[in-house]
């Protein structure tokens, strides 16, 4: 619905890690781009997550709106907005996904971030020593709005830059961390 009214375009996002306006932040993030076509800000919210561990972030969000435990791809919320257009294969691109040890935050983060790979193999959250809310893997939408359940190592097929057709590779994206 967001797209339809802004000409099929995704929302911008300055940079990572803003702390919505809802939770007081100084400027807009996706969140708050999007929260007017949201009946309930509980969406946001994973059921399994957990509230914000000590040292974590500045602002502790527990487990009420406007607290999140899912980020977008900071290859899709750019600087201005990508038109959906630029999405070479929208089954297969990430949208968003859950948190990496499903914790809940004001801040809107952008995962994978701009010019970048997600980080799923081999790594251990600190909070929870788990690469993944769910069994050890995550929960993902994709562009064209279905939603899975991906292992870390299945989450390395996806697409996560708008302009491949298949999966992102260190050979696509040499500067992007990717897997090979």
């Amino acid at each position: 619905m967001y797209t339809q009214d802004y000409d099929n375009m995704f929302p911008p996002q300055r940079t990572d890690g803003l702390i919505s306006m809802a939770a007081g932040g100084k400027e807009g993030t996706y969140y708050d781009a999007l929260l007017p076509y949201i009946k309930s800000g509980q969406i946001w919210i994973c059921p399994s997550s957990l509230p914000t561990p000590v040292g974590y972030s500045s602002k502790r969000a527990k487990m009420v709106p406007p607290a999140m435990t899912y980020h977008m791809n900071g290859n899709i919320m750019t600087l201005t907005g990508l038109s959906e257009a630029q999405v070479a294969a929208p089954s297969l691109c990430v949208l968003a996904r859950e948190a990496g040890e499903g914790v809940n935050w004001f801040e809107a983060w952008l995962r994978p971030g701009r010019g970048g790979c997600d980080y799923f193999i081999g790594w251990k959250g600190a909070a929870t020593g788990k690469n993944g809310p769910h069994r050890e893997g995550y929960t993902m939408a994709m562009v064209d709005s279905h939603v899975r359940w991906f292992s870390p190592g299945q989450a390395v097929e996806v697409a996560q830059f708008p302009e491949d057709a298949t999966r992102s590779t260190k050979a696509m994206h040499p500067k992007g961390g990717c897997p090979p």
